[in-house]
C-alpha cells in the first residue's frame, strides 16, 4: 500500500526544524543526520530533538547544532516510526506495524522502549497526541482512533461514525480541544475523544496534518 502522507510529513518536519533553530545556523544547509532512512516525524522537548524514521527507528540529539545523533533502539521491535509525542518526561512512539511504545525504564543507566499496545487492535499507528501525562489518543490506518488513560497500558477503541475505518493523518491538542485530520478527507474536533464533530465543508480533502497557531479560534469554515 502506498503511504503518500509520508512525503508531506517530511515537509512538515523541515518546517518544524526551521522554527526552532536560529537563522545563522540555517544559512548553511547540509545533512547533519541522522542516517536511519526517510525522516517521518520530528519533535523537540526543551533542548532535545527526537527524530523518527521510516526505516531506522528513533534518534535523539542534545546538540544545538544537530551535529551529533544517538540511536535509541533498545526494546523497539519496529523501525517504522510514524508518530512521536511527549508529555512531561515521557516519550511515546507510534509505529506502522507494531503499535505504540513508551521510552521508559532503566537498562544500566539508560532508558529503553516498552511496548504499550494492549487493546490496540489496529497496530498500524499513524498519529499520536498526548493530552496529559497519562492520556493519549492514537490514530490508525483505516481503523479510526483509540484512547488510553493509563500511559498505554490499556487502549479503548473510540467508536465514531465520522472516523471509523478512516486513516488518521494528524492529531493536534489545541487548548481543550483535539483536532484530527483524515486521509479520506475532513477535519474533526473533540474535547475528550468520546464524541467528534466534523468541520469539513467539502474543501478539506486528503488532509495531511493539522498545524497549530498560537490563537487559533474554534474552526467553523475552511478555504
Amino acid at each position: 500500500m502506498k503511504h503518500n502522507y509520508h512525503f508531506s510529513i517530511n515537509i512538515l518536519v523541515v518546517l518544524t526544524l526551521l522554527f526552532f533553530f536560529s537563522q545563522p545556523l540555517l544559512a548553511h544547509f547540509g545533512s547533519r543526520g541522522p542516517f536511519g532512512g526517510s525522516v517521518s516525524v520530528a519533535i523537540s522537548n526543551d533542548s532535545t530533538v527526537y527524530v523518527g524514521t521510516f526505516n531506522g527507528g528513533v534518534y535523539e540529539s542534545t546538540n544545538s547544532r544537530l551535529t551529533a545523533w544517538r540511536a535509541l533502539p533498545v526494546g523497539l521491535r519496529s523501525g517504522r516510526i510514524t508518530a512521536l509525542t511527549h508529555s512531561g518526561t515521557n516519550l511515546f512512539a507510534g509505529t506502522l506495524d507494531d503499535g505504540v511504545y513508551i521510552y521508559s525504564g532503566v537498562v544500566g543507566t539508560d532508558k529503553h522502549w516498552v511496548r504499550i499496545s494492549n487493546g490496540l487492535t489496529n497496530l498500524r499507528v499513524t498519529a499520536l497526541v498526548a493530552l496529559d501525562a497519562n492520556t493519549l489518543i492514537a490514530g490508525t490506518e483505516s481503523g479510526g482512533v483509540y484512547k488510553t488513560t493509563d500511559k498505554g497500558a490499556n487502549w479503548k477503541f473510540l467508536n465514531s461514525a465520522w472516523l471509523n475505518g478512516t486513516t488518521i493523518t494528524g492529531l493536534l491538542k489545541l487548548g481543550n480541544r483535539i483536532i484530527a485530520s483524515s486521509r479520506e478527507g475532513g477535519v474533526f474536533v473533540t474535547k475528550d475523544g468520546n464524541g467528534w464533530d466534523s468541520f469539513s465543508d467539502g474543501k478539506t480533502l486528503d488532509v495531511v496534518a493539522p498545524t497549530p497557531f498560537p490563537t487559533m479560534p474554534k474552526p467553523t469554515s475552511w478555504r
